[in-house]
């Protein structure tokens, strides 16, 4: 398959974009996390936060144990330094 000029650009641009967009997404959870109102919903967005981190360039080192511990208030800080970067 073969893309149009316009197209290859808006390919580049995305990739470009990628950890910007990962860590949009990590913000996003934080704030859903923050207001998760039923224990199903947490961990499926606990399930999306650990692989958005990993996607955001994290080892499963600091990953699981932050993922276990399910403190927002850490997910936070931690997406703040990521975003600091």
């Amino acid at each position: 398959m073969s893309l149009t000029p316009y197209q290859q650009s808006i390919v580049k641009r995305y990739y470009r974009n990628l950890d910007g967009l990962a860590l949009q997404k990590l913000g996003e959870l934080v704030s859903e996390l923050a207001l998760c109102d039923s224990q199903k919903k947490a961990d499926r967005l606990w399930e999306r936060a650990s692989k958005s981190m990993k996607n955001a360039g994290m080892k499963p080192e600091d990953i699981d144990p932050l993922v276990q511990s399910r403190d927002v208030a850490a997910f936070a800080e931690v997406v703040g330094r990521l975003n600091a970067r």
